[in-house]
């Protein structure tokens, strides 16, 4: 599964301030997981919860020659 601009909500105990926090947060996440931005938010903000609305996209490749770049993307589709 992969995933673009997901949101997750945490209580953080730190004096970092966010806009500094995606960078020492990448320090220490593999690199197939990234911060690209923190915000302050209300307590009451819940990501899961307070989402307005999902998309989910699904990638299916029906060709007899994978691509090596999209590999990790899409679901192969064989004997079809």
């Amino acid at each position: 599964m992969h995933a673009e601009h997901y949101a997750l909500s945490v209580l953080v105990d730190t004096c970092i301030p966010p806009e500094k926090l995606p960078l020492a947060l990448n320090q220490k996440l593999p690199m197939d997981i990234r911060v690209n931005k923190a915000l302050t938010v209300p307590e009451e903000f819940h990501a899961r919860y307070s989402a307005h609305a999902k998309t989910y996209h699904y990638r299916i490749l029906n060709s007899a020659i994978d691509s090596p770049f999209e590999e990790k993307y899409y679901y192969r589709v064989t004997g079809a």
